[in-house]
């Protein structure tokens, strides 16, 4: 992870107050003989080179855990904790196969229907495809050439 620094900026605060929240703040550090109407803040650039596979399961793990909190909490009390997260996993399970399963089904029914269609339009335009050299005793092909032979002729 690298840090990019961008020079700190100076930032005044509108007088009489230093601070629009609290103005004996501002007065406090005027006995102290410091002038708070000068801020410097510091902008830190964050650029990430490669992704942290580690830091995103972390996050996942996170989140899943705060979403098992939050799920056993729609429990009710009477049903103990650790039963009732136990629970939740499960329905959470349960509910991310179904979409996983769903979801992997219309891909592979779309990616079926699209091989079908191709090949049924290759099957049926077989015929409508580039001539090939087998057709050189054609007389519609031979009539082209002759007729091609005596426009080259007139313009010699």
């Amino acid at each position: 992870m690298a840090w990019i620094a961008v020079a700190p900026l100076q930032l005044r605060l509108p007088t009489p107050f230093c601070s629009p929240i609290s103005p004996k703040f501002c007065s406090r550090s005027r006995h102290r003989g410091i002038d708070r109407r000068v801020r410097r803040v510091g902008i830190r650039v964050v650029a990430e080179q490669n992704t942290d596979l580690v830091r995103v399961l972390g996050t996942v793990w996170k989140v899943s855990k705060d979403g098992l909190d939050a799920g056993s909490k729609l429990v009710p009390e009477s049903v103990p904790r650790p039963v009732a997260r136990t629970g939740v996993a499960i329905g959470g399970l349960v509910v991310i196969s179904f979409l996983l399963k769903s979801l992997l089904s219309t891909t592979l029914f779309i990616l079926g229907i699209v091989g079908l269609i191709y090949f049924v339009f290759i099957y049926l335009n077989k015929d409508e495809g580039p001539r090939r050299k087998t057709d050189a005793g054609d007389p519609s092909v031979d009539e082209t050439l002759e007729e091609a032979r005596k426009i080259m002729d007139k313009y010699k």
